[in-house]
């Protein structure tokens, strides 16, 4: 037994001691004023960046190096979420109040979707998973889902006035939605029932209400605000059980976390010279030495059983 006791204290040393702390990435496209990451995709990376001229550009960043993205004949960019190598996103043909219409950008080529029912001249695209992608509607009160062919209406909560989806994972939709009482709410869509988003908002001052961003698995990140729709210093993520505060970036006015993929969650960040930055924000998995010391304990375990 003493043996044993042993071993444990030296595994608990390893498992508390050798997981990986969490890391910050800030992500600032060469020559931009402003930079903003908005979709993530393993360790692929879409956002925007403003230029001198205050046109933006989207940007498709792998790791390792930046690419422009411009669809022909645009004035401005803007890609809003990526999938494997599938990209989607927004673009105007003149001013920012002129017509918005969407693409898709499969890393060679520019398809230009066709706007969403109620969108004329006006749709906006918030994510993509495979073939399947949806909007945030401008113009009429209810988000709709595109599967490549055809516009499909995302079924509406009865009590919801106006519902836009922010995020989407295989055939998992969340959406924000406002009541009749203009009271916000979130609520996540599987494909058959809707389930009401409850927030827990533990430590977060001055929280008016929480706005989802968007889904990976059983996770959703969202970002505070106050009564008046000011975001807030802080953003949160649910494991679909419990929600936990996400870190805000060292040094920053505030943090907006707009997707996640894995441990890994993108955004933006206002700084305190008053310029924006992209980031990643990672909790990587524990450390092998962690695995290693886990399975030893389990093997020595059975051992003694068999004594």
């Amino acid at each position: 037994m003493q043996k044993l006791a042993m071993v444990c204290s030296v595994l608990v040393f390893f498992t508390t001691n050798c997981a990986m702390a969490a890391t910050w990435t800030t992500l600032d496209v060469p020559g931009a004023t402003r930079t903003s990451a908005s979709g993530i995709s393993g360790s692929n990376i879409v956002g925007q960046y403003w230029d001198d001229s205050g046109r933006s550009h989207g940007f498709f960043y792998d790791g390792e190096n930046y690419t422009t993205l411009d669809v022909p004949g645009a004035t401005d960019t803007y890609a809003s979420s990526i999938d494997g190598k599938n990209i989607v996103g927004s673009y105007w043909s003149g001013s920012v109040f002129s017509p918005r219409h969407s693409f898709l950008y499969d890393g060679e080529n520019y398809t230009i979707i066709p706007d969403a029912p109620g969108e004329t001249d006006t749709t906006t695209l918030a994510g993509i998973s495979g073939n399947n992608i949806i909007n945030s509607p401008l113009s009429s009160s209810r988000s709709s889902l595109y599967d490549g062919t055809k516009w499909t209406s995302i079924p509406g909560l009865p009590e919801a006035t106006l519902m836009v989806a922010t995020g989407i994972d295989g055939s998992n939709i969340v959406v924000n939605y406002e009541n009749i009482n203009d009271e916000s709410y979130s609520a996540l869509y599987d494909g058959a029932k809707w389930t009401i988003i409850a927030f827990s908002i533990p430590n977060a001052p001055g929280v008016g209400f929480s706005i989802v961003e968007s889904i990976d698995g059983n996770n959703i990140v969202s970002t505070y605000h106050d009564s008046a729709g000011k975001t807030l210093p802080y953003s949160s993520l649910y494991d679909g059980a419990k929600w936990t505060i996400i870190p805000n970036v060292p040094g920053a006015v505030y943090s907006v976390a707009t997707d996640i993929d894995g441990d890994s969650i993108v955004g933006y960040y206002a700084s305190i010279d008053g310029y924006n930055y992209g980031f990643i924000y990672t909790v990587p998995e524990p450390s092998a030495m962690v695995l290693l010391g886990m399975s030893a304990l389990a093997m020595l375990r059975i051992r003694m059983r068999k004594r």
